[in-house]
């Protein structure tokens, strides 16, 4: 990545539709899928196949709303679903895993009480259980099921669950290493969609805590 301008647009397969190009946005076609439409939620629209009546899940438009009224450039691509940073990571040429952001979904229980908190690593790594416990000051940690998941997002699917905890009402703890990529790239609130960003920027958007936690 080292002298390339982090957000400018590089050929990779046929470019799909820019919806704002002031922002830098760029979609692009990641594997072979079946890509999703626009709809009244401001879904993005696919050229591949005109017609299709899948959306995306409503997380998506909210980020991208999100990330255009703050004026900040990114980078979206539609691409084959994954679950894991490993697959994602094998459909993402232009980044590698450590670029990923992990956004985590676990229960913790503090002096107060238990609660659900999100948990942002690089994608190459694991949370460390002692360190969360310690930075947090939490007496557990597990992580959240996949139904808890499901209640706490509106209905995002694991692997699709994006590092933008202050959309769902949790407190978002990152972790160090997260800032060490100029760019990082994640599922954007499904499994098939994601966005890239300047680290710099997602941190302006989430405020996130950042710890020692890997």
């Amino acid at each position: 990545m080292e002298g390339d301008s982090p957000l400018e647009s590089r050929s990779l397969g046929e470019p799909g539709m820019v919806r704002n190009p002031a922002h830098s946005q760029h979609l692009r076609r990641f594997g072979n899928h079946l890509p999703f439409c626009s709809d009244e939620e401001g879904q993005i629209e696919s050229r591949y196949y005109p017609g299709c009546s899948m959306t995306y899940h409503p997380v998506v438009g909210k980020i991208r709303e999100m990330l255009d009224v703050a004026g900040i450039a990114y980078k979206t691509f539609e691409h084959a679903p994954v679950r894991t940073s490993e697959e994602a990571a094998a459909l993402r040429p232009e980044y590698n895993l450590h670029q990923g952001a992990k956004a985590l979904i676990v229960r913790v229980r503090l002096a107060e009480g238990k609660k659900f908190v999100m948990l942002i690593v690089p994608g190459d790594q694991k949370f460390n259980e002692s360190k969360v416990k310690a930075a947090l000051g939490a007496k557990e940690v597990r992580f959240a099921t996949e139904q808890e998941v499901g209640e706490i997002t509106n209905g995002v699917q694991i692997g699709g669950v994006p590092p933008f905890g202050n959309l769902f009402g949790l407190a978002v703890y990152a972790d160090n290493g997260v800032f060490g990529n100029d760019e990082i790239i994640f599922n954007a609130g499904d499994r098939a969609f994601s966005i890239a960003m300047k680290s710099s920027d997602w941190r302006k958007v989430v405020n996130p805590t950042e710890v020692d936690i890997v």
